[in-house]
């Protein structure tokens, strides 16, 4: 691979290549995860209390790897760069992960659903970090550093879209009986990612260059931690990001069960997802446009601050059916719209973060950066869904009630309103001090160039 210029600007070619990956990965992200753990549920052995058991030890499981997996990605030392054994290492693993999680024997238990999930994630995990820890070794530029996040964001959606979509277009064309989740389908969804996955990755790791990889002094576990977490940028970003998290999390626990029991539209809420899903992939051009005209965080920021106005409108809707599902899909569109840059921002940020506690320490650390930010992230949600769940306890609001009295209706409803507004309000107002910039970031990166000449040219 000939050297290339990764202050420049990236060809589409090269964007393409380095999502190729994302297309299958939709298959190892929401929701197909939670469609999972209901498959296991209806159509194997393995029980409900085993399900819960397993999932909460993947989820521990993940949050002890990620960072190990991070802090060896930056150690690791080969002639094909830090990033692209791991994620060789990681396509061979989703093979036997799709085989186990997506095609269980009917007889699969507590037991199998352990041994195929911790494999599962295991090998997400071997992908996901490295791969966006990569983007910052691609390019060093602060605009193209957001393209290259936002293009695999994109092919996450599309194929999320594209799989769930799946079931709807094979069965008028008599390739499948239903279009259910049943075991002919995600059979088939399993042999997509055996397939399609390996061969994104391959594209990846033969079109696109190792890009500029910068070695610093060798260093321990504890010196990771010391490092990472006083850098006081990134400790600003890690909060914004956990509320914004959260907001979300009380979000997705209490809309849908908002969009089903209070407004009717529950036949309809499949409908939503992919106008939703699609009005993201709609906007991402101009996300990533008015990332580079306005700084990413500053997108970000308005973003969710601009999010923040909209709970509140669920207010506006008349209940049973009386809501106009032309406005409901529209208020929809337009969330999931300032949703997007939640969804390739971060990944850019950290970064341009790896960048200054780089130029602080001379230690490349963007691995383990992005293994604590996925570290820390995925619990924003459950204590989001907890929140939302607490609060309609204490409302007494039963989503599985036939009918709920007027005041737990109306607690419900304003705890989606307000909750996550004025969370997304808080992030949004620490987002606009966040102090790195273009400008700023462009003299770090001068810096640390300056200086690595500097330690090549000594005696």
């Amino acid at each position: 691979m000939k050297s290339f210029d990764t202050r420049g600007p990236l060809r589409w070619p090269l964007l393409a290549a380095y999502a190729a990956p994302g297309l299958a990965m939709a298959l190892m992200t929401l929701p197909f995860p939670a469609l999972l753990t209901t498959f296991y549920a209806k159509y194997t052995e393995a029980t409900t209390a085993g399900i819960a058991t397993v999932m909460l030890f993947c989820r521990i499981f993940n949050g002890v790897i990620d960072p190990f997996i991070g802090y060896a990605s930056d150690a690791t030392n080969s002639r094909f760069g830090p990033r692209k054994p791991w994620l060789a290492a990681g396509a061979l693993l989703s093979i036997p992960a799709f085989l186990l999680a997506y095609m269980p024997p009917t007889d699969a238990g507590n037991g199998y659903l352990f041994v195929a999930m911790v494999v599962f994630y295991l090998s997400l995990s071997a992908i996901e970090i490295p791969l966006r820890s990569w983007l910052a070794e691609i390019s060093t530029d602060y605009a193209q550093r957001s393209r290259l996040s936002a293009a695999i964001t994109l092919t996450l959606l599309v194929g999320g879209v594209l799989f769930m979509s799946l079931p709807e277009i094979l069965k008028p064309l008599g390739w499948v009986e239903s279009s259910r989740m049943d075991r002919p389908m995600m059979a088939l969804f399993g042999w997509i990612g055996v397939v399609l996955l390996p061969l994104g990755m391959a594209a990846a790791l033969w079109l696109v260059p190792v890009g500029a990889v910068m070695r610093g002094h060798r260093y321990t576990v504890r010196d990771m931690l010391r490092t990472v977490l006083h850098n006081r940028p990134f400790q600003l970003f890690l909060a914004a990001d956990w509320l914004i998290g959260v907001s979300w999390g009380v979000t997705y626990a209490l809309l849908f069960i908002a969009l089903d029991n209070y407004l009717g539209f529950g036949d309809r809420i499949g409908l939503l997802l992919l106008v939703a899903t699609a009005a993201q992939i709609a906007v991402l051009p101009l996300c990533i446009s008015l990332a580079s005209r306005w700084g990413k965080h500053m997108l970000w920021a308005y973003a969710t601050l601009a999010t923040a106005a909209t709970g509140p409108l669920m207010l506006l809707f008349p209940p049973g059916g009386q809501a106009s599902a032309v406005l409901v899909f529209m208020l929809m569109a337009v969330v999931s719209m300032l949703s997007t840059p939640q969804m390739f921002v971060p990944a850019a940020l950290i970064s341009d973060l790896s960048d200054y506690g780089t130029y602080k320490t001379g230690q490349a650390q963007t691995g383990t950066y992005y293994a604590i930010r996925s570290l820390i992230f995925p619990a924003s949600g459950a204590v989001g869904t907890s929140l939302a769940f607490f609060a309609m306890a204490a409302v007494g609001y039963e989503p599985a009630a036939k009918a709920n009295s007027e005041s737990a209706t109306q607690g419900m409803l304003w705890t989606l309103a307000l909750l996550p507004a004025v969370l997304s309000l808080v992030s949004g107002l620490m987002l606009l001090r966040y102090p790195i910039n273009r400008r700023r970031h462009q003299a770090l990166r001068s810096r640390i160039e300056r200086r690595e000449t500097l330690r090549f040219e000594a005696p």
